[in-house]
């Protein structure tokens, strides 16, 4: 089982408050967890890696407990962990974070979730959100008192109700059987803006897709399946670049962008 994990602290915050763990066991499972410090508090960064670390401690101690009351207590263990720091130092008293797990073990895939760090599942043609967001936002859609266009302007939207080091710390549950291969990602609320369903009405501007040669491994198989569900989308993989292809080849990524809005006015 393979695993990676690539964050980005952007051009806004000074620090990363982003902190993920990856655990491979001898039976070929895999424990893969993604915390996101709450923005804004400041002992987020504190928070986030010290509740993916506790998780993958109880985790490799108690590999004897059936795997949801073991992925459940790791969780509530994650909570109780960061509530204790609050307590034993005043200057990151109010820490906290969102979390996200998922385990696979042979064919059956278990994911749990405190906050609005999502998880997804890649297959051959699609893309599925299997969590949901613990955020007011969220609430207000599932309640039909908002429309989904409502929600991505909403001001409201990076209010979460649920975060480890709260009092409300229940976590959403899910188990099912997949078939591999298949591949599953997990990423932070602060890019869950960049996923939406699929449009049912024709785009009316172009669409570039692009990613850099040296970008992780899976960043060139869906940006062309992107670009493959996308007739009329150009797709362009800038050599000599990584992650940040503006920074990495500024030059190239110029004269891309300028020919691509002179072929689409």
């Amino acid at each position: 089982m393979k695993a990676i994990f690539k964050s980005d602290i952007g051009k806004v915050r000074k620090i990363n408050q982003d902190w993920a763990e990856i655990r491979n066991f001898q039976d070929n499972s895999c424990l893969v967890i993604v915390c996101d410090g709450i923005g804004g508090t400041s002992g987020g960064e504190v928070a986030s890696k010290a509740a993916a670390l506790e998780v993958c401690d109880y985790f490799e101690k108690n590999q004897k407990l059936e795997i949801k009351s073991r992925i459940l207590e790791s969780i509530k263990s994650a909570n109780d962990k960061i509530l204790q720091i609050a307590k034993s130092d005043n200057k990151i008293s109010d820490l906290g974070t969102t979390c996200v797990i998922t385990f696979v073990q042979n064919n059956d895939l278990y994911v749990a979730n405190v906050g609005d760090s999502r998880a997804y599942l890649i297959s051959e043609n699609k893309i599925k959100q299997i969590t949901n967001d613990h955020s007011v936002v969220n609430e207000l859609l599932m309640q039909g008192k908002i429309t989904s266009d409502e929600a991505k302007i909403a001001n409201n939207k990076n209010i979460i109700t649920r975060a480890l080091g709260s009092l409300n710390s229940t976590p959403d549950f899910y188990e099912m059987n997949i078939r591999f291969p298949k591949k599953s990602f997990m990423f932070l609320g602060g890019l869950n803006k960049l996923v939406n369903k699929r449009r049912t009405a024709p785009r009316a501007y172009g669409l570039l897709i692009g990613c850099g040669e040296h970008d992780i491994a899976a960043a060139q198989p869906i940006s062309r399946r992107w670009h493959e569900s996308e007739p009329d989308s150009k797709l362009k993989i800038f050599e000599g670049a990584g992650h940040l292809v503006n920074m990495d080849v500024p030059d190239t990524f110029n004269e891309v962008m300028t020919q691509f809005i002179e072929e689409n006015k």
